[in-house]
């Protein structure tokens, strides 16, 4: 170990814990996208001349075949779920308290900050991002990426100056490829890789995490568009 780097020390992997915020409600109904048929006047039987006639329209939705779709599932990380390892001492699912309390001998501080209200079909969310300095994980030393979501650790994101150096080790460590876009699987359910885009940093993901993230999105989106007028929603009694 370096003299700049301290160790983060580990600590004992607890279950996911219930949690205390409020969530939204969400249909568990497969989506179901209806568009509505457009008539056409061509074919045989049609008049030579007809009458053009241009209606305008109400709304937004009304320029096109109308949508109308349920709101997409949110499927949650369940409570009591184990936590999976991530880069060095850390385990997804740990809060940011608990978090913090391993670095507190190190650098740290919050780096990115945002909430989505809860809205309609839309659960709302609260992505965290802490940055830990003098982070050391096989040898290699540098600054570390913790993400955070509804409190949750679910992502860690680290890039040392040799990545190539830490990229070999980590592959010798786990037993993995993750060369050429590979992503390799350790643990309980963590997808370890090498994003194509800057900054280049090898990731360890908690996918069960990451998919909760993704459906809470996909609810927030199909919100947003029944406010723009891209959707209307499906009549109530209506499968």
């Amino acid at each position: 170990m370096s003299p700049a780097s301290a160790a983060v020390p580990a600590v004992p992997a607890a279950p996911r814990r219930p949690r205390t915020r409020a969530r939204a409600a969400a249909s568990a109904a497969p989506a179901a996208l209806l568009a509505l048929a457009v008539a056409s006047s061509f074919g045989a039987g049609c008049y030579e001349e007809q009458p053009t006639e241009i209606v305008q329209s109400e709304s937004p939705a009304r320029r096109a075949p109308r949508l109308f779709e349920e709101p997409p599932p949110v499927e949650r990380v369940p409570d009591g779920a184990p936590p999976s390892a991530l880069a060095g001492p850390f385990h997804s699912l740990a809060t940011l308290d608990e978090v913090v309390a391993q670095v507190a001998d190190l650098p740290h501080e919050i780096v990115f900050d945002h909430e989505v209200p809860a809205r309609g079909t839309c659960p709302g969310s609260r992505s965290k991002t802490l940055r830990v300095g003098r982070f050391e994980h096989l040898g290699y030393a540098g600054r570390v990426k913790l993400l955070f979501y509804d409190d949750m650790l679910w992502s860690t994101r680290f890039g040392p100056k040799d990545l190539d150096g830490y990229i070999a080790a980590v592959q010798r460590e786990y037993g993995i490829d993750i060369s050429n876009l590979k992503r390799a699987p350790v643990d309980v359910s963590t997808l370890v890789w090498v994003p194509p885009v800057p900054p280049l940093e090898v990731t360890f993901e908690d996918t069960r995490v990451s998919h909760e993230l993704d459906t809470v999105e996909k609810a927030c989106r199909h919100q947003y568009q029944l406010e723009k007028g891209l959707l209307e929603a499906a009549p109530e009694g209506s499968d």
